[in-house]
């Protein structure tokens, strides 16, 4: 089986939507995108405000989001 195409890229600016998974609102880019083989589908790390989240994100766990993301501290 052929893999679609990620629907976000390395680099791009995102959010999280809150639900039922997701408790925490966060902002950030997306840092690394893996395939995930068991649930076919690509999985997604955030870094925000230039440090990694280390929880992975289904695509619609994200939205694509304009507004730029905080810039690390200094």
């Amino acid at each position: 089986m052929d893999k679609p195409e990620p629907v976000y890229q390395v680099g791009q600016t995102v959010r999280v939507v809150p639900g039922q998974p997701n408790h925490t609102s966060r902002r950030g880019t997306i840092r690394e995108i893996i395939w995930h083989h068991k649930d076919q589908c690509f999985h997604y790390y955030i870094a925000e405000a230039g440090k990694r989240v280390s929880k992975r994100y289904k695509a619609e766990d994200l939205a694509a989001d304009d507004v730029e993301p905080l810039a690390p501290n200094t």
